[in-house]
């Protein structure tokens, strides 16, 4: 479960993890001929985003984006999209 620190901690949460960083991109590739840019330019902007150092990672999940982020952000339905999200964990 993911919620606010704050909340987590009020009601006395074992809290694993925390999100450090976040990003979705468009890397150019496709479920069967992945672009390997693309992949690490996504990662680079998660790390950006986060302000943090690859090493300080602990976790990476990576996923397409819902349908309705696809839609709003006009991304090319044959290129596979990626949602990455950095984790360090407690």
């Amino acid at each position: 479960m993911l919620e606010e620190y704050e909340f987590a901690k009020k009601r006395g949460a074992n809290i694993l993890g925390e999100v450090m960083g976040f990003t979705c991109n468009n890397n150019g590739g496709d479920l069967i001929l992945p672009n390997l840019k693309g992949i690490t330019n996504t990662l680079k902007l998660g790390l950006e985003n986060a302000k943090i150092n690859p090493q300080d990672v602990d976790l990476i999940s990576a996923m397409p984006p819902p349908q309705r982020w696809v839609t709003s952000l006009k991304l090319k339905p044959s290129a596979m999209s990626l949602v990455i999200i950095l984790m360090s964990l407690v």
